[in-house]
């Protein structure tokens, strides 16, 4: 018998079947990047920043866009925030929209649905707009629109706020970093302004006494968050002409007040542009672009239009300092950021770990590869001692936003750039420029995941990268080593070492293999020598013969490498005897045989090759006379035989002919 009620749960059940499989894609959230039914693929906007100097916009955007999926089960979304919407147009008709939030973030959106058409078409949204300009709020605002000193200018990311991209704040637009579009801008403003856009000019006109409009575009995608406007009575001025390739068309915007200082501080900008050129390929766009703004919290790399702070302008002018490294940064992101954007801003340690990473090979290409190592130690001390106490123990990739963090912490910053710097030694110079010019070339002008860059990587250079990943990028935390040095001084005052190396950090703090360990031995003479370990595993013992005496030991000191670790150093000295008194060392070709006149003594013994590295190691009870190791899988080459003796060490030379 089938009661009413049990039809009544069945019939229920289907029909929320049948809603879910036709139910609309998702929109995308700014960490989670979900494929839609449609591609943007051009926006036409016209905005009227005439009552700019009262944060009044007023404005139509048209956004160009094609349905990948059939539109009559999808959406199509935007963001606008703290503008009204007046009307909205799909294909010249005024159609109908809702404003709708995710539970969870502070995170709203446009809707409109039910729209006609099919997969494949190329569709027209039209948005009117007006409104005060807002920015993302809080104690230290960084993303959306400022008025500041007869100054307005947007940010196009926020550092607090849930949403990251602050577009959204000026321009009606689908504000995810997954969906690039070319643009073309028609700005009206007061005649006697100025406005600073990405992209080239391509007309500008006087309309009355009072007003006027420039119009600016580009043929290169642009993701949203990188879309900027400052308007202000500037000057400008074009970047090192006599030095920068005549095709490249740049700008700087300034107010005048700053005249001087930023003629100094943007003079020989030629030198950073071909630095980064040379490591990392043709310059993606086709202009440079900075506009210093009043703005006291950090530059943004807007692609061709970088907004930068006038204070660092004046403190550069000022302390007559002619490294502009933050102008080097904001420009690296050209190629990381502009030019391969991130698939959702869980990969926006890409961008900021290679623009960190790009300040110190700038100091190694024009100074030498000992300020590269330098400057890389400063960011791992800084990462270590400051940054983990003040964020925690963040990974790059899918970190917390949460307070002490935040949408950019410090943390993708300078341990990203150890950690860039890290791959490089893994890599090697050659492999991985070549790697990063062919990723960068191979997706320009698209958005790429984390994923894409492993994968590209392991595919590219033939090696298994996982390891490397998973444990600097994919993981939180960092190795605390503690080694222990013991030096062998013999009667000529030549040394031996004995290094062993073990990981003690918290557990929560993970494990690392393949690490790379850089000792430093310094020797009388002033000189010191300088070699790198590879810490496989959780520990290990590296041996090295034949040393002068040397006065110190330490570690990481970045001669050769600097790895991101932290760790404690215990050093002692003993007397090495040359000949032992009880043991006698005969080697054949397959075995060494021990002979010990005390047969009831315990001896220690390891086995090491010439690069440090310990291939066997245990004791041996002399129940007899003598002992016999086996070393015939062993490779033809020369090794290293330690025994402690009586608390002494003695080494032999073995050598493997057969």
């Amino acid at each position: 018998m089938f009661s009413l009620k049990l039809k009544e749960f069945f019939i229920c059940i289907f029909l929320c079947v049948i809603s879910s499989l036709n139910a609309s894609i998702p929109i995308s959230l700014p960490t989670e990047y979900t494929p839609q039914a449609f591609d943007v693929i051009h926006y036409d906007a016209t905005i009227d920043l005439r009552k700019g100097m009262s944060k009044q916009i007023s404005g139509v955007c048209n956004i160009h866009f094609v349905w990948t999926q059939d539109p009559k089960d999808n959406n199509f979304y935007f963001h606008l925030r703290g503008l009204g919407v007046d009307s909205v147009f799909y294909q010249n008709n005024k159609v109908q929209f809702t404003l709708e939030s995710v539970d969870t973030l502070d995170y709203s959106y446009y809707v409109l649905s039910n729209l006609e058409g099919k997969a494949n078409d190329t569709v027209v949204v039209t948005v009117y707009y007006s409104g005060e300009a807002t920015n993302e709020g809080g104690n230290s605002p960084f993303g959306g629109v400022f008025l500041l000193d007869s100054v307005l200018f947007a940010n196009g990311v926020g550092f607090n706020n849930e949403y990251v991209s602050a577009t959204q704040h000026w321009l009606p637009c689908y504000d995810h970093p997954s969906d690039k579009a070319t643009f073309r801008f028609k700005f009206i403003h007061p005649k006697d302004f100025e406005v600073a856009t990405n992209g080239i000019i391509e007309d500008s006109k006087i309309i009355d006494d009072t007003s006027k409009y420039i119009v600016a575009s580009s043929k290169y995608p642009i993701a949203t968050y990188l879309m900027t406007f400052a308007m202000g009575k500037f000057k400008k001025m074009t970047l090192d002409s006599w030095n920068m390739p005549p095709k490249i068309t740049t700008v700087v915007y300034y107010l005048p007040k700053d005249e001087e200082a930023a003629k100094f501080a943007f003079n020989n900008f030629a030198k950073y542009y071909f630095t980064l050129q040379n490591a990392y390929g043709i310059y993606p766009f086709e202009k440079v672009g900075y506009v210093v703004v009043p703005f006291e919290n950090g530059a943004m790399e807007h692609q061709t239009m970088i907004t930068f702070p006038q204070s660092y302008v004046q403190m550069l002018y000022k302390n007559n300092d002619t490294n502009n490294i933050m102008a080097l940064h904001e420009l690296s992101h050209q190629w990381f950021g502009n030019s391969v954007s991130p698939l959702d801003f869980r990969d926006a340690w890409f961008n900021e770990s290679f623009a960190t990473f790009s300040e110190s090979l700038y100091l190694e290409r024009i100074i030498g590869k000992e300020s590269y190592f330098k400057d890389m130690l400063v960011k791992k001390n800084y990462y270590i001692n400051y940054v983990a106490k003040k964020e925690g123990l963040l990974p790059l990739y899918n970190y917390s936003r949460k307070p002490p963090s935040s949408n950019y912490p410090s943390t993708i910053y300078v341990k990203g750039a150890v950690v860039i710097g890290m791959l490089r030694y893994q890599l090697g110079d050659e492999t991985f420029f070549d790697l990063i010019r062919n990723y960068l070339d191979n997706f320009a002008y698209q958005s790429r995941s984390t994923n894409d860059f492993l994968n590209f990587s392991i595919a590219y250079t033939a090696q298994n990268l996982y390891w490397f990943f998973q444990q600097w990028i994919f993981q939180s935390g960092y190795p605390f080593l503690e080694i222990r040095t013991t030096q062998y001084v013999n009667n000529s005052n030549k040394s031996s070492a004995l290094v062993s190396i073990r990981q003690v950090q918290p557990e929560s703090y993970g494990k690392y293999v393949n690490i790379p360990v850089e000792l430093n031995f310094q020797l009388p003479n002033g000189k010191s020598f300088d070699t790198v370990v590879t810490l496989a595993g959780e520990e290990g013992t590296f041996w090295f013969d034949s040393l002068p005496a040397f006065v110190s030991f330490n570690t990481n000191l970045g001669r050769k490498v600097i790895s991101l670790f932290t760790s404690t150093v215990y050093t002692s000295v003993e007397h090495l005897p040359e000949e032992p008194e009880q043991m006698t060392f005969i080697q054949t070709d397959d075995k060494i045989i021990l002979k010990n006149k005390d047969e009831h003594q315990t001896i220690r013994f390891a086995l090491f090759d010439l690069l440090g590295n310990k291939l066997k190691e245990g004791k041996i009870d002399f129940g007899q006379t003598f002992h016999t190791i086996d070393i015939s899988e062993l490779q033809n080459g020369i090794y290293f035989l330690l025994i402690n003796d009586s608390n002494l060490w003695h080494k032999y030379k073995v050598v493997k002919t057969k």
